[in-house]
């Protein structure tokens, strides 16, 4: 008998995500030196991507796409960002996606 593996929650599931694609960490690799980083991670930005996973009424797709939006927007108008950043804006996104995205690209034009 084969035990099923378990399933990770949305917030985990965006946060590792978060972390392997932006910062480069491996969340699930047992190296101590990695497991250290990962939960050192989670300690410096647990708190705005729980904000985020709330925000995204617990879905991870969505969580994900107002990070790839809103660094979008920081980086255009050459700012730096963290999830402390998106958590800040993710509601204003959240509004209206659409009309985030055109004004974005709007002041990108400029």
């Amino acid at each position: 008998m084969v035990a099923e593996p378990v399933k990770k929650s949305a917030f985990h599931e965006f946060m590792d995500g978060i972390f392997s694609d932006y910062y480069g960490l491996k969340p699930g690799d047992p190296d101590p030196k990695e497991l250290a980083a990962v939960r050192a991670a989670y300690r410096r930005y647990g708190r705005s991507g729980r904000d985020i996973i709330d925000m995204a009424r617990g879905d991870p797709k969505k969580a994900r796409e107002g990070v790839e939006a809103i660094g979008a927007r920081m980086e255009s108008w050459g700012m730096a960002w963290t999830l402390d950043t998106v958590a800040q804006w993710y509601l204003d996104w959240s509004v209206d996606p659409v009309g985030f995205e055109n004004e974005t690209t709007a002041k990108r034009r400029k």
